[in-house]
């Protein structure tokens, strides 16, 4: 089994727990807020990211789910020359591969589901039943919550955000 460390420690970092014990086993949190020696959702806490050394050996994945968060951890990892996992559970589906670019450190959690033509950029999360259908180009660090869902032709910013059950569909003609 893939051994993983979470960075951040809040919710986003239990979902992540909950939904791929089964599949990665997470051996720690690095958190800022959390003491060092504590345990988050039963993980010990290693520490806070200023603790990380230089090119960290242990695959991690940031756990957060607010896009800016996302993106100033994503930096501070970068300059310790560290890039943070990409995760893909075993229920997420992307339908046609060929066509679907993901960037460094994409999350897709579980019943999250890519169609075709589609590009993530650096550090996306896909939560749980969010959605891309085609045609679709999400900036680093967008962030889909659950059950969130763009149907075809968009293109977000950087750090966008689409909230829970939030749906973004392209009239015919349109795009």
């Amino acid at each position: 089994m893939k051994e993983i460390q979470l960075v951040g420690g809040g919710g986003l970092a239990k979902d992540i727990i909950s939904c791929f014990q089964q599949e990665v086993f997470i051996s720690g949190i690095w958190d800022d807020g959390l003491p060092v020696g504590s345990t988050f959702f039963n993980i010990p806490v290693l520490g806070s990211i200023a603790n990380l050394i230089p090119g960290y050996a242990i695959p991690l994945l940031i756990a957060v789910g607010n896009p800016i968060v996302r993106k100033n951890i994503f930096d501070k990892l970068a300059d310790k020359e560290i890039t943070p996992e990409t995760l893909i559970h075993s229920t997420a589906r992307i339908f046609h591969p060929e066509s679907v670019l993901l960037g460094k450190g994409c999350l897709l959690m579980p019943y999250s589901y890519i169609t075709n033509s589609v590009s993530l950029g650096e550090n996306c999360l896909l939560h749980i039943h969010a959605g891309l259908h085609h045609d679709v180009q999400l900036g680093a660090h967008a962030v889909l919550m659950p059950g969130a869902r763009i149907t075809c032709g968009f293109t977000s910013s950087e750090c966008y955000l689409l909230d829970t059950n939030e749906v973004i569909k392209i009239s015919r003609g349109t795009h």
